[in-house]
């Protein structure tokens, strides 16, 4: 898994991207944030989209941006199915017993 800035191919993929439990209205707010706001009007702050990256898959998405000299991160989301998961774990098989 490694972070890299975001690219155009991967807009397809974040209108998909489901990182959110229904009852947490928060959760969903950063969904519809990362599916279309930010990517729709990056005009005026100094933005930066990172996703992390898992072997072509997009597992995770950060937004920061600058504000008077301070990076700020905005929103940061990790795929609904990928929560809960040790990254070092799921990048390596399980050992046998």
């Amino acid at each position: 898994m490694f972070l890299r800035p975001l690219t155009p191919e991967d807009q397809q993929e974040l209108d998909r991207f489901e990182c959110a439990r229904p009852e947490r209205a928060f959760e969903t707010d950063v969904e519809g944030f990362v599916r279309r706001e930010w990517l729709a009007d990056p005009v005026g702050a100094d933005r930066e989209v990172l996703v992390l990256d898992d072997d072509g898959e997009i597992v995770g998405v950060v937004f920061h941006e600058d504000d008077d000299g301070d990076r700020f991160i905005k929103a940061l989301a990790i795929r609904a199915n990928r929560q809960g998961q040790d990254a070092d774990a799921a990048a390596s098989p399980t050992p046998a017993t």
